[in-house]
């Protein structure tokens, strides 16, 4: 993508964000949501009629009227987007653009913050991120990635040790003037420099000093990620090193030995620690921490991204104990919810099986066009743990049969199970009402 604030740009950005089912900048024009739901409202009456008898003619006007409603939502939109282009490109020019960055809220002793609600502050912020994410030099990785190449590198017969840690409140340490300094070589335009500069200042303004990023902002995840781009270069280069992972500021390092116990841990942690500081960046002494595997794979077990992993002696994938608590935790909470409604209500009986249904199963992410799935093996596809699955089963089992469960929902219940959910990746439909009902139970 150019790195301007074309009305082209502006809507190849649009037409991404609908495609992927993300309708909420909508908000930020009133009267192209308008057009967008009189085109709608025409739609449905054509679909409707075409179904039903009418007298001839009468559905060639609703098509009409279809067609002439989606002309004017499309020329709403384009002429929106045409003066949100304008304007943006005058207040930049103009040196008058801001950001608005405020706080939002505080969360778990995190201050978090967000921009300014206008059509030129969302359109900025998506254009550069785009701009930065096309410059940074290697993909960030996921978490599954990290997973699915840590098992792989694990399960061969050669000594190992592994390290794993997190930066100490990344986020805020990230030190401006080094940020700057990496983005020197990048190919971003002058306008794109300026734009990251205003945000760097407010920012400093918020916080009070010239390190940290906006926790909450999309603009900071990508430039956390080209800020981290030669960390990970290093890392990945470094003697010994099998496989480098890191997803967000979680990191994984594999260091291979020619013998067991030949690399000494602290030492390795200290080098670490050390690249890390050149980044102003320090790791989390209590999340620093190493693991060895030998020849016979009785690899002991530890814990990475949510999943547990360990050798016995094949390399199994299981789930922390925490994820796992959680688990139970809202299969505890969906039956205390059943047991304070009225069980002779259908509509509680269709709410208490559709917490079962997301508990234990898979479903794609309403108005989500990519789909994007997750649940039971979508947000845990290297899981290889069936002790693990059986356990949850036990779990609900034995909560389904202190219930009292009506005989009809008994017998649904019972067939939903945590290994058919995974095993089976059985899919299920929700509405975004329905989600929201479903989670009301453990968000509470």
């Amino acid at each position: 993508m150019e790195q301007n604030f074309s009305t082209t740009n502006l809507k190849r950005i649009w037409d991404l964000r609908t495609r992927r089912g993300d309708h909420r900048l909508l908000d930020l024009y009133p009267s192209v949501k308008q057009a967008y739901l009189d085109r709608r409202d025409a739609r449905r009456e054509l679909r409707r009629a075409s179904r039903l008898p009418l007298l001839p003619g009468a559905k060639e006007s609703l098509a009409e009227a279809a067609d002439a409603a989606t002309q004017r939502a499309d020329s709403a939109r384009d002429d929106a987007l045409a003066s949100t282009s304008e304007s943006l490109i005058a207040t930049v020019e103009s040196g008058t653009f801001s950001w608005g960055l405020h706080e939002t809220k505080t969360v778990n002793g995190r201050r978090t913050f967000g921009l300014a609600a206008t059509s030129e502050t969302f359109f900025a912020e998506q254009v550069l991120q785009r701009a930065i994410a096309e410059v940074t030099p290697n993909r960030p990785s996921s978490r599954q990635s990290v997973i699915s190449n840590v098992a792989r590198v694990l399960d061969t017969n050669v000594p190992k040790l592994v390290i794993r840690t997190d930066f100490d409140r990344f986020y805020e340490s990230v030190d401006h003037a080094l940020l700057v300094r990496a983005l020197g070589p990048a190919s971003l335009s002058p306008t794109f420099r300026g734009l990251i500069s205003a945000l760097l200042q407010e920012t400093q303004k918020l916080l009070g000093a010239s390190r940290g990023l906006p926790t909450g902002v999309g603009l900071s995840a990508k430039l956390a990620e080209f800020f981290l781009a030669d960390f990970d270069r290093a890392m990945s280069s470094t003697q010994r090193t099998l496989y480098y992972g890191r997803y967000v500021d979680d990191v994984v390092a594999v260091l291979g030995e020619t013998e067991h116990g030949e690399l000494n841990a602290s030492l390795e942690k200290a080098r670490i620690a050390e690249l890390a500081g050149q980044y102003g960046l320090r790791l989390s002494a209590s999340k620093t921490l190493t693991t060895r595997t030998d020849h016979s794979w009785h690899l002991p077990q530890f814990d990475l991204l949510g999943y547990k992993i360990k050798g016995e002696p094949k390399i199994v994938v299981g789930l922390t104990d925490l994820r796992q608590s959680e688990i139970k935790r809202r299969i505890d909470l969906a039956f205390d919810a059943w047991a304070a409604s009225n069980p002779n209500s259908h509509g509680n009986r269709r709410l208490f099986l559709d917490r079962l249904r997301y508990i234990t199963g898979n479903f794609r992410l309403a108005n989500n066009k990519r789909n994007a799935f997750i649940g039971m093996y979508f947000s845990n596809p290297h899981l290889n743990d069936d002790a693990l699955l059986q356990n949850l089963d036990q779990h609900l089992n034995s909560r389904l049969s202190a219930a009292g469960l009506p005989a009809d929902v008994y017998a649904v219940a019972a067939r939903l199970t945590f290994t058919e959910g995974f095993k089976g990746r059985r899919l299920h439909r929700f509405t975004s009402q329905q989600l929201v009902r479903v989670r009301r139970a453990w968000n509470a």
